[in-house]
């Protein structure tokens, strides 16, 4: 019962920090279309206005304006310019029978809800892998003062809720290795499916899968499921995009084509590139990242062996974080720490063990503590 308390406190932290800061926080770039492009779609049943990204999280975010007095006008065209999607969202935002700040506050709570649900995840993870609750209340604690978290919980973007899919992926994942069932394969599947019609990030969970499903004995069989479960997935990709699974494909190609011969204008220490910068990620979270979680993040490596779960457990946990780490490193698309965002979750999981293995835990993770919750509420004013 005191956990589940601790838990309560911690969440509604979250959630209030995240209401609070969104209340003064104009529209970003992307949210205008994110929004009107998420309306469109539930509307209108047309996808084609934006197919750089799959348009679940759209949808949801746009959910609640389906229940209001919010207007959309519709366009019949087969393909939308970057201009025309873009001019189309900031009239829908500024142009609407609903006060913008209504339309943007009611957007960005369904975000905030996937956050909530996330921190639940990190929670009942972190305390399987340790057989205690408190480290499953220390990677939450973490989690909930997270600056890059709280950041992307509070508005209607793609980053936070595709972080949330592809945990949850990751999560029932493990539970399929540990417990092989149909009902753990079907969950899974589900799952992957909600994260590969969220972002096209996701399609990194293929390799991820493979290799833990060819490394857990039986190989034949795992590797079956697996695709069992990639099957399941594209069920899901159907029902979201209404049988138009052809405009997931064309979106697939798009953006693969974006990322191995075109990148953004990326800034990095004094220098411009289109090509990408191979230092980029690591750097951008060396700077924005808390002191204590690139501190409690060394340390965690070189205290592998100590750290309370089964060496498959760590290295389920690191496999990934190598492989968003290198993917992220490997596009030609380098225009924030967002594309990394995954990897956080995992992190606040894998050192939470920490606190099971110092004599003096209690003083570590308190001074831990300490600093961090001071860190973290002081960079609230400039959260971006």
């Amino acid at each position: 019962m005191k956990h589940k308390i601790i838990i309560f406190f911690l969440l509604a932290i979250l959630a209030i920090q995240v209401i609070l800061s969104s209340k003064q926080k104009c529209a970003y770039y992307d949210e205008p279309f994110q929004i009107s492009a998420g309306l469109y779609h539930l509307k209108y049943g047309d996808y084609r206005i934006e197919i750089q990204n799959p348009p679940l999280l759209r949808m949801i975010s746009a959910l609640p304006l389906l229940f209001t007095n919010a207007t959309i006008r519709k366009e019949e065209k087969h393909t939308w310019t970057s201009f025309e999607k873009y001019a189309f969202g900031k009239e829908f935002l500024y142009k609407n029978s609903l006060n913008a700040d209504i339309i943007l506050l009611l957007a960005r709570m369904q975000i905030l809800f996937l956050s909530i649900l996330l921190g639940i995840v990190i929670f009942l993870w972190s305390s399987e892998l340790s057989g205690d609750a408190k480290t499953g209340i220390i990677a939450l604690a973490f989690y909930c003062f997270s600056p890059n978290i709280l950041a992307h919980s509070g508005i209607a973007g793609t980053d936070l809720g595709v972080a949330f899919f592809i945990i949850l992926s990751l999560f029932l994942f493990r539970k399929y290795l540990k417990r092989p069932s149909i009902k753990n394969i079907v969950f899974t599947g589900i799952a992957v499916g909600l994260a590969f019609s969220s972002k096209f990030t996701a399609v990194l969970l293929i390799p991820i899968f493979m290799f833990f499903a060819s490394i857990k004995k039986p190989t034949i069989k795992n590797i079956f499921n697996v695709i069992i479960i990639f099957i399941i997935s594209f069920i899901v990709i159907i029902a979201v995009y209404r049988g138009f699974v052809g405009l997931f494909f064309e979106g697939v190609k798009n953006i693969f084509g974006v990322v191995g011969h075109k990148g953004a204008l990326t800034f990095l220490n004094g220098s411009y590139s289109s090509a990408g910068f191979a230092t980029y990620y690591i750097i951008a979270f060396l700077i924005k990242s808390t002191i204590p979680v690139i501190i409690l993040t060394i340390i965690s490596v070189f205290a592998f062996k100590k750290i309370p779960a089964s060496n498959f457990d760590k290295i389920y946990l690191l496999i990934p974080i190598l492989i968003f780490f290198g993917a992220a490193s490997y596009s030609k698309t380098q225009i924030g720490l967002r594309y990394i965002l995954p990897i956080y979750p995992l992190l606040f999981i894998y050192f939470s063990g920490l606190i099971k293995i110092n004599s003096n835990r209690l003083l570590l993770i308190t001074c831990f503590s300490h600093f961090f919750v001071y860190k973290n509420i002081s960079s609230l004013s400039v959260i971006f």
